[in-house]
């Protein structure tokens, strides 16, 4: 009985290692450091292995991932999300977390390390209580792919105080968003006015590229969209939804106009759209904002992701910074003056 105990423990040995060659793949003698799978994309985990055997460390002692994500220029690392972070790290403020990893035999070691939304790539080096293998200098990274988008929601505008709307807003009794998405029907999507902002807003979900489409008007006025220079220069003239995946969330459609020069002692109405990366599904919380270093507070419609205020503008200079980070917790800071 113990002698196959023993050969099934052999065994699992045997496929144990069997299994780390096929992951391992064309890998040469100089590799030591390899990865499970090859590709990930965010919400998937990750397996870090490291062969003491091919590193620069010394066998014997236990061996420590020491790791962060999504570097900047200067290379710094930023904290992961307490969500991928291994039961037992440390965490070393502003550095980088310190998480041991888990012997697999024949100086093997490994760890997983599960992504969230967000994480764009992982940087890492290993060390002991002795010593630290940096790669010859240059730290390990891991990029993580984004995942494929093939369509996002766009959000539609319309507008009738524009100057270059040709109806006027007292005229006006109802929109319609009309393009090929609803086989340019005049009664599909109709859009939904909010009294506060002054504006007609449709979200509708598009493939990416180039999306034609016209308002209507009380039924029978087809009109471009009276703020978008984007158009098809056709016979039709529609105008084209630009549908792409921002890298981060943006503000959209914004006024005043950035570096546009207003009298002295001026209150201006203020407004912006947000709209998140195309790799989250919304905004995570309120975006912010401030006005010559002070927060200001500003008024938000949730359903059209728009934000306004009036401002009172001190003479010379004015500074407004606006900030919004999405669920993918991708971020972005805009500054206008």
């Amino acid at each position: 009985m113990h002698a196959v105990l023993s050969m099934i423990h052999n065994l699992k040995h045997i496929i144990f290692f069997a299994v780390l060659l096929a992951l391992r793949g064309a890998v040469t003698a100089a590799d030591s450091v390899w990865q499970s799978p090859p590709a990930i994309e965010p919400g998937e985990t990750i397996t870090i292995f490291y062969d003491v055997n091919l590193g620069s460390l010394e066998s014997g002692q236990d061996v420590y991932l020491f790791w962060g994500i999504n570097a900047d220029e200067q290379n710094e690392w930023l904290i992961p999300h307490e969500s991928m972070i291994p039961e037992g790290s440390t965490v070393i403020s502003g550095e980088g977390v310190e998480s041991q990893m888990e012997y697999r035999g024949d100086n093997i070691w490994s760890i997983e390390i599960p992504t969230v939304a967000g994480v764009f790539s992982l940087h890492f080096y290993f060390m002991t209580q002795s010593a630290e293998d940096h790669n010859a200098g240059v730290d390990w990274t891991i990029s993580v792919l984004d995942p494929v988008v093939t369509e996002l929601p766009y959000g539609f505008t319309y507008d009738p105080r524009s100057a270059n709307s040709s109806v006027q807003p007292e005229d006006i009794d109802d929109v319609f968003l009309a393009g090929p998405f609803n086989n340019w029907s005049t009664s599909a999507d109709r859009m939904l006015f909010n009294d506060e902002a002054g504006v007609y807003f449709l979200e509708r979900t598009l493939p990416l590229g180039m999306m034609p489409y016209k308002f209507v008007v009380n039924g029978d006025i087809w009109t471009k969209d009276p703020d978008n220079p984007v158009s098809e220069g056709t016979g039709d003239d529609n105008s084209l939804a630009v549908v792409e995946p921002y890298p981060a969330p943006v503000f959209t459609k914004m006024r005043p106009l950035d570096q546009r020069v207003l009298p002295n002692d001026t209150t201006v109405t203020f407004q912006a759209y947000v709209r998140p990366s195309g790799y989250a599904d919304d905004l995570d919380g309120l975006p912010e904002m401030t006005l010559n270093g002070d927060p200001f507070d500003f008024n938000w419609v949730a359903s059209f992701k728009l934000m306004y205020a009036q401002l009172s503008l001190e003479p010379g200079m004015n500074e407004i910074i606006l900030k919004a980070r999405d669920t993918a917790d991708r971020q972005t800071t805009k500054s206008m003056r």
